[in-house]
């Protein structure tokens, strides 16, 4: 296990305006594979039964059914052993398991199973957690544990402390590019998909900057989930069975604070060494493994890409997010960032539309639209 240090708690109740129909609730997104964004494929299991034969004669088995009756026969009694049989050591005699058997739905991806899956972390990764005082999870470290094209190689994670940036704005494309765990922070993809982004444009726009796609990547259904479970958080229930039930228009509010400050505020969907602590990750590192093609440009990129790139450029390599504002004061900065139009998030939208046609001709994607 690894070592453990404190870091600052997060922030608090987002504040927003109008959109035309609720994408989670619309059928837009066709994804319909529950997924906890894993690598992992299932297994299908086969049941044995053995009848009970009155005979002298030896009964024959294969291999596989030898080896199940041999764990039978050698299993420990843990109710009173306090033995666990994850922690039992297989014998020789066992056979080796079925191999995994790839299963792929009717929209073309292959089946994952459900729940949070395990993954090897970046180094990067691992270096925010030392300096923070939780339990690091002892699989990061194990061979056999699967890589994600996406989640093994992002540094920054659920829990990322934005204190005194909470009057930095973050564009959408900054966020899912640097940052694409943020999209299980209830507040953040409230905002996103209030300001119109689909779970699928969502998903695509993370694989797109990992090179990857959606089989093996971010899945449009994992995001979609992540959003009915912020709606529950911030209305209590769907945002349209809300609306009905308060008997107010089914246009859902847009969101205009593109600040952290209320990011935070309903919680996000963390894991246990996320919970409680914040990460305070180095600049360089949000850009670790991406290409500079991919970064964020023209009104995409605000202050988080301009700083980024600052950085890199004069070797400022332990610069914290935390320290983004310092960078303002640096004899060679001249970036000029301007404030984000209430609108910006939609716009951002359709020129993510636009490029993902051009590099996708015949794919179904969604037009740009007015806001």
């Amino acid at each position: 296990m690894a070592s453990s240090t404190t870091a600052p708690a997060p922030m608090t109740s987002p504040s927003h305006l109008t959109n035309i129909y609720d994408p989670l609730q619309s059928g837009d997104d066709q994804y319909h594979v529950e997924d906890g964004e894993g690598g992992v494929t299932s297994f299908e299991g086969a049941s044995f039964t053995t009848d009970h034969v009155e005979s002298e004669a030896e009964p024959t088995f294969t291999t596989l059914e030898q080896s199940i009756l041999h764990s039978v026969e050698n299993q420990v009694d843990y109710e009173t052993n306090d033995q666990h049989p994850s922690s039992i050591s297989p014998t020789p005699a066992q056979a080796p398991p079925p191999k995994p058997q790839t299963i792929v739905t009717r929209t073309g991806l292959t089946l994952r199973a459900s729940g949070f899956q395990n993954y090897r972390w970046s180094l990067e990764r691992f270096l925010i957690f030392v300096n923070v005082d939780c339990e690091i999870p002892q699989y990061i470290f194990e061979s056999d544990t699967p890589t994600h094209p996406v989640w093994s190689r992002t540094v920054a994670t659920a829990n990322t402390s934005f204190a005194g940036l909470e009057d930095v704005e973050f564009t959408a494309v900054e966020i899912l590019t640097f940052m694409p765990a943020l999209y299980q922070v209830h507040g953040v993809i409230h905002r996103l998909i209030s300001n119109g982004w689909l779970p699928s444009e969502i998903a695509h726009l993370i694989n797109e900057t990992w090179g990857t796609d959606e089989d093996a990547g971010v899945r449009a259904d994992t995001v979609k989930h992540q959003g009915r479970a912020s709606d529950k958080k911030i209305y209590g229930a769907p945002w349209l069975e809300y609306a009905e039930n308060a008997g107010i228009s089914p246009v859902c509010p847009r969101v205009t604070d593109f600040t952290p400050r209320h990011w935070y505020a309903h919680g996000g969907s963390f894991q246990s060494w996320e919970k409680g602590h914040a990460t305070d990750p180095c600049l360089v590192d949000l850009a670790v493994g991406i290409s500079p093609a991919k970064f964020p440009q023209g009104e995409d990129a605000k202050l988080l890409t301009e700083g980024i790139m600052f950085a890199e450029a004069h070797g400022l390599c332990i610069v914290k997010l935390s320290e983004l504002r310092t960078l303002l004061k640096h004899k060679d900065w001249k970036a000029q960032v301007t404030p984000m139009a209430a609108d910006a998030d939609h716009t951002a939208l359709n020129r993510s539309r636009a490029r993902y046609r051009a590099a996708h001709p015949g794919r179904r994607c969604r037009k740009p639209t007015d806001a």
